[in-house]
């Protein structure tokens, strides 16, 4: 098994690189999630980090694990237009604990740093220098295939820091492809708005409660509908126009 610094040297032939070799991709934003995994390198996961998280995957009964900042309370309290707040509310289901520095709690190869500290170009690398395993990473739980085509669309160079600035951008460009201007401007429902979203990222949920990935690598909702609806309701106050 490579170890990070053996990652790390190869940085400087893969560094350049923007495309993701597709054995490794797939048509999830977010690859799934769980416990912290033991592993080399930097360590930092997300999506299950309360001590009734089970390294198994989803419990039998499908609830969301509670996690320790209450869902609806940190979106209440998070401040700014109302997309800021709408980022706060998908990485309340995404990434709750280590936000920017969330890795997929399965990569059992972690980068050598903090997401936040690496270039575009690094985190390409190991993505390469790291196949067969999961590589969802940062607060939006960014799978290679869709950060690749980010990337592009937003002509960001390799030598880009993945930080708080890049990464909401990259969330933005995503929340807004799920329908976001739509939706604002009454020409969609927010039901169907939250359901896009949903389809999105796989720790939201439809109406049905359960997320649109649910069963599909270890993916479910991390809240429940009923938390999804309180915290649009608290960020959209207004009723929009219905379908």
């Amino acid at each position: 098994m490579a170890t990070a610094s053996k990652i790390a040297q190869r940085f400087g032939t893969a560094a350049q690189l923007l495309v993701i070799n597709a054995a490794i991709t797939s048509p999830l934003v977010a690859e799934g999630w769980g416990p912290v995994a033991s592993g080399a390198g930097w360590s930092s996961a997300d999506r299950f980090s309360s001590a009734s998280a089970t390294a198994t995957g989803p419990s039998a009964t499908d609830e969301p694990t509670r996690r320790v900042v209450p869902f609806v309370r940190a979106v209440r309290q998070s401040q700014g237009p109302q997309m800021d707040r709408l980022l706060t509310l998908i990485s309340q289901a995404e990434s709750p604990v280590h936000g920017y520095d969330s890795v997929h709690h399965r990569a059992t190869i972690r980068p050598p740093k903090p997401p936040s500290q690496m270039t575009i170009a690094e985190i390409v690398a190991w993505v390469h220098a790291t196949p067969g395993q999961p590589h969802a990473i940062g607060r939006n739980q960014i799978i290679p295939e869709t950060f690749n085509r980010v990337v592009r669309a937003l002509g960001l160079s390799g030598d880009t820091l993945y930080d708080r600035r890049t990464q909401d951008m990259m969330g933005r460009y995503l929340v807004e492809e799920a329908g976001y201007s739509d939706f604002i401007n009454g020409r969609i429902s927010r039901d169907r708005f939250m359901d896009q979203l949903a389809a999105v990222w796989a720790g939201l949920p439809l109406a049905s409660g359960r997320s649109y990935y649910h069963g599909f690598a270890d993916n479910r909702a991390t809240i429940t509908r009923a938390e999804y609806v309180s915290a649009m309701a608290e960020i959209f106050p207004v009723r929009r126009a219905s379908d």
